[in-house]
């Protein structure tokens, strides 16, 4: 079946380069802090830079116009800012997301299989953080410890359910992609979106809970 198949697939990668490791490794250095989140963006960026080049510029060619009217748009918004040092961050912040979304998308297109092992990344790194977060329900019910939020493997940070509930659905999409059709795959399809369902409700972040809650009855 596809699903096994694209596990299958994931774990016997042999020739894995330095682009692969940077593109399958961004959802895990959300969790490791903004250091390790800069330092990723920004390498991926240089390498995929190297990599598309041609494609970038191609890119640009083509969607001049709306990128002109971006930019003016980023202009603006920085002249007339009560902050234009802030602003400024912010825009080269935002700059730089969208040409790491640009990257990515040219690795999908290289390999049709770099789409499903980015997701499967995604789906590993939500796991663990679920995981991570009954695990710190487990410690603290066993020792008795006050708590109204779980933080799991982010520690001092209340962000776990945040983190989850904004990637649940690329775990969705894994999913239909590899249309699990026998019995045995669709109820492991089920407990894997329980199981990070459920770790978002024990998170006790109010918002994400709400929002992934009524995306989902949507």
């Amino acid at each position: 079946n596809n699903l096994k198949m694209s596990f299958n697939k994931f774990s016997k990668l042999k020739k894995i380069n330095l682009p692969d490791v940077l593109f399958l490794s961004i959802p895990f250095s959300i969790i490791a802090g903004n250091l390790i989140i800069n330092l990723i963006s920004i390498l991926t960026i240089f390498v995929g830079i190297n990599l598309f080049y041609k494609k970038i510029i191609s890119f640009i060619k083509e969607n001049k116009n709306l990128l002109i009217i971006l930019f003016i748009f980023f202009f603006l918004n920085i002249e007339f800012s009560s902050n234009q040092l802030v602003s400024l961050i912010s825009t080269i912040g935002l700059i730089r997301y969208l040409l790491l979304g640009l990257i990515l998308y040219f690795w999908f297109l290289k390999d049709e299989d770099n789409c499903n092992f980015f997701l499967i990344s995604i789906l590993i790194a939500l796991l663990l953080t679920a995981s991570s977060i009954y695990a710190e329900l487990v410690y603290k019910e066993h020792f008795s410890i006050n708590f109204d939020r779980l933080s799991g493997i982010f520690f001092d940070e209340y962000v776990a359910g945040g983190y989850i509930s904004k990637f649940f659905f690329l775990v969705l999409i894994f999913i239909h992609l590899n249309k699990a059709k026998n019995y045995r795959n669709k109820l492991l399809s089920f407990f894997i979106l329980l199981f990070l369902y459920s770790s978002v409700l024990l998170s006790g972040d109010r918002a994400p809970i709400f929002m992934l809650t009524f995306s989902l009855i949507l």
